[in-house]
Parts: structure tokens; sequence; C-alpha cells
């Protein structure tokens, strides 16, 4: 612990966008996943009597239709917006990353195939393919995750496999083999180290798009459903042009939190320190 405020110190030295944008990640983890533990039990309740009230002294943000406390609902939904943001990033590099390097080290018909893969998926508008494929498996957590995780990987798969195709043929590489090294320890000791610094830079990008596609798909409908919420799913109110004239809390803070969280994103892979290929960032 110590370690790291350390290294934060000298992180707000070296890069202040930097250490804005882990800063701001910091306060939205105790935000989402640890204040909600601490909440009134009354505010994680409906609440008949405020129903689609103004934000007061019970009720800081307002409340939604339905009574529901926003603050409390921003928790939940900062919560699970980030975790599908978070675990389709993981995925997307999981699979772009294996695609990518099998391809461009082996070459041949494995190599066709992925490609081939890929054309396939990026020959469709990919929202279109979003929202057709939500419709087919009626929304969800888990669905949102693997079909965003689905029709993304393909940027990463080519980019790796660009590398890998550069990396495999220079001195150090073929030494290795020559030597007897195993493919697994070449891709292991080799490949993987030289490419991180590519799916670095690519991490905080399909982050922040998972975040704006679930959003997206929330809001029509097609993404997270009741009784679950996300920030997505709570803006879908702005749909009625009643509330948009009259309860304008109960879209304009989640919203807030959607662009911030994006824009954070983006933030970090802009700056100094993040780019660095030798950084741990």
């Amino acid at each position: 612990m110590i370690k790291f405020f350390r290294d934060l110190k000298k992180i707000y030295l070296e890069d202040k966008i930097l250490f804005i944008t882990i800063s701001y990640f910091v306060l939205f983890f105790v935000f989402s996943f640890i204040m909600p533990h601490f909440m009134n039990e009354n505010l994680k309740s409906i609440d008949l009597y405020m129903i689609s009230s103004p934000p007061s002294k019970f009720h800081i943000l307002g409340t939604d239709e339905l009574g529901r406390d926003i603050l409390y609902r921003l928790m939940i939904g900062g919560r699970i917006s980030f975790i599908i943001g978070f675990l389709v990033m993981i995925i997307q590099i999981l699979i772009g990353v294996t695609l990518g390097v099998v391809s461009g080290y082996y070459g041949g018909i494995v190599d066709i195939l992925i490609v081939k893969l890929c054309e396939l998926i990026m020959s469709f508008p990919i929202f279109i393919l979003i929202v057709s494929l939500s419709l087919v498996f009626n929304g969800g957590v888990i669905s949102i995750i693997l079909i965003l995780s689905f029709v993304s990987f393909t940027s990463l798969t080519r980019i790796i496999r660009g590398q890998v195709i550069r990396l495999k043929n220079l001195e150090f590489i073929v030494a290795s083999k020559t030597l007897g090294a195993s493919d697994f320890r070449i891709i292991k000791n080799h490949i993987i180290p030289h490419i991180f610094y590519y799916i670095k830079i690519y991490s905080n990008r399909a982050f922040a798009n998972a975040i704006l596609s679930e959003s997206s798909l929330s809001f029509l409908g097609m993404g997270v459903v009741e009784p679950q919420t996300s920030l997505g799913s709570m803006i879908a109110s702005a749909k009625n042009m009643n509330v948009i004239k009259y309860e304008w809390w109960t879209f304009v803070f989640p919203g807030m939190m959607i662009f911030l969280t994006v824009m954070m994103g983006i933030f970090m892979g802009s700056s100094k320190k993040f780019t660095q290929k030798n950084s741990y960032f």
C-alpha cells in the first residue's frame, strides 16, 4: 500500500493526466463497490411517497418513476457497467491476442482461416450486428459481455498478427529456434513481451467502447434488464419527453457518469507515461 502511494506521487510529478485518470477510477471503485454497503437500508428500497421526486435532503440525487433512490442506483449501475466494460476488455484481449499470435506465427491455412473470420465479422456494420445478436439472446449481463467480446476482437487480432509476422523473422527469434527453443517458449518469452505495448494501448479503448456499447443497448431496451440496472438502463427514461422536461435528474447524473468514465479511459491512453513502451502502466 505504501509503495502504491509512492508510485502515485511519482506519477503526479511526471504525468498529471495519468494521475487524474487513476484517481478517478480509484474513486469510481470506492463509489460503486464499497459505498453501497454503507448506504441506509431505506435508500435501497422503493419509496412510494417519493416517486419522481427532485433532489432533496432525503434523496440527494432524487428518485426515479418507481421511487428508487438515484444515488444508490448510480452506485449499482456504475458497478454493473464497470464489470461489463472490464470483462469485455479482458475477453477481447484474450481472444484477439491468441488468434493474432497463432495466425501470425504459424501462417498457412490457420492464418487464412483466422483472417477470413475477422473479415467476415468486420463486413457487417458493428452496431447492427450487436443489436441483432442482442435481440436473439434477449439481453442480460452475460449475453452482453459475450456479444460485445465476439464482435470486437477483430481489430486487435489484425494488429497482433501484423506485429508477430514482423517479429518472427528477427534474428533473436530465429536464433532461439535454431537452439531448439519450443514454439510456446518463444511466444511466451519473446513474442508476448514485444506486443504488450500494443495490448496496453488497445485495452483502454476497448474498455471505453464496451461501456458506450452497453449503454446504447440498454438505452434501447436490449441490454441490461430489470431487476438489474446499469448506467445505460438508467438513462433509458430519457426516451419519454415528459421525463426530459420535468425529471432531468433521472438521466443527467448517469449520463454524466458514463461521459466521465469513458473520457477518463480515453485520456489514460493519451498520457505520456501510459504510452511509454517500458512503462508498467
